[in-house]
């Protein structure tokens, strides 16, 4: 029976550490274990704060969250007159952070020719593999 207590606790650390993960775990162990290859899928994207909350175009914004990827991450900007996608796609080095500035420029090619931006609040997401995240609200302001 030790050995069935033993199993359990190891699977149930298991859990817990794919439970805290921001990226998308693989548990992995020989044939001769028993264990199987298994993957878990990350949720969707989420932010929790977004810093600064408000400047004009160009300002340097850093995205805080859980389940950002490691490329391809889309920051879109969203308001009645106007949606773009802000310097993106962007990558995440830990999955829970983002940065970027604010520009109706991809991130590829930083110094397009400027759209014209209006000022005002815009509902702020990020889309990635795992799906779309909640909005945060950043205000653009005239220069």
């Amino acid at each position: 029976m030790m050995q069935g207590a033993l199993f359990a606790a190891i699977c149930g650390l298991i859990v817990a550490i794919i439970a805290a993960s921001a990226q998308t775990p693989r548990i992995h162990a020989g044939s001769d274990s028993g264990f199987v290859v298994a993957q878990v899928a990350a949720g969707a994207p989420t932010i929790a704060s977004l810093t600064p909350s408000s400047g004009p175009l160009g300002t340097d914004v850093t995205i805080v969250g859980t389940n950002f990827t490691a490329e391809n991450n889309v920051v879109q900007f969203s308001s009645a007159a106007r949606s773009f996608d802000a310097g993106s796609p962007v990558g995440s080095g830990d999955g829970t952070h983002l940065e970027f500035r604010v520009t109706a420029c991809p991130s590829y090619a930083p110094r397009c020719p400027m759209a014209y931006i209006p000022a005002g609040n815009y509902a702020v997401t990020v889309r990635n593999a795992n799906g779309t995240s909640n909005s945060v609200i950043f205000a653009i302001v005239s220069p």
